[in-house]
């Protein structure tokens, strides 16, 4: 799972963004689970999804390791779902969750002891698995364990347009502990259209006139030394 380090410096910028700076496009279906499990597919393999309190519990099951519970929107894999249409301009995949994290002295332990319980969120492509996307949160680095939830967003603007079922899985990986998982408030999110920009004063738009052309320069030369 080496791409795990690579998302979790990826959502540490994420994160520090302002949450101003975005505008809410089309909710997905029944993101805030109350009305349970409408619009979601239990896709759980070696656990539970459960739906109840306005959020989706994943769960795993006691002795035993592996994908444990699954929910998905737009399941054409394995629940013969549609998929979802992504809106063209969108920009984050915006969830919160929480995780809890409970001793399992029956669990077989993986040969693997550096890996940890995870939330793995997949868009899998419904014409080109080339455009699948795939994310690993680690429960300690990347969310809270506790009470509080943990607001993320993932970049997912490489699939916007597209068609694609997304998926929440747990992976229970052979710790010793087992991780239950709390999510609730799933949406898409796009960037939000910049302010109109002030009037600039004359000296002001000469420098950045200026500014501009020698940034065009810039590339030009760059392009220039590209091609030779």
């Amino acid at each position: 799972m080496s791409y795990r380090w690579t998302l979790i410096g990826l959502l540490g910028l994420l994160l520090s963004l302002g949450q101003s700076q975005f505008a809410f496009a089309d909710p997905i279906v029944n993101g805030d689970f109350g009305a349970g499990s409408s619009g979601w597919q239990d896709t759980s393999d070696l656990g539970t999804a459960s739906f109840a309190g306005g959020q989706a519990t994943l769960s795993p099951v006691t002795d035993d390791s592996g994908l444990a519970g699954s929910i998905a929107q737009g399941d054409f894999l394995f629940s013969g779902a549609l998929p979802i249409l992504l809106d063209s301009d969108v920009e984050f995949l915006q969830f919160d969750v929480r995780g809890e994290l409970a001793q399992d002295p029956l669990e077989v332990l993986s040969p693997f002891p550096f890996l940890d319980d995870y939330l793995a969120v997949s868009l899998f492509d419904y014409d080109d698995f080339v455009f699948d996307l795939f994310f690993a949160l680690d429960p300690v680095l990347d969310f809270n364990v506790g009470s509080v939830f943990s607001t993320i967003m993932l970049d997912i603007s490489a699939s916007a347009g597209r068609s694609v079922g997304i998926f929440f899985d747990l992976f229970d990986e052979g710790t010793g502990d087992d991780l239950t998982l709390f999510i609730d408030n799933v949406s898409f999110v796009k960037a939000a259209a910049p302010p109109p920009a002030p009037v600039s004063e004359p000296g002001m738009l000469w420098l950045l006139l200026g500014g501009v052309g020698a940034l065009f320069l810039g590339r030009m030369r760059a392009r220039r030394t590209r091609s030779s």
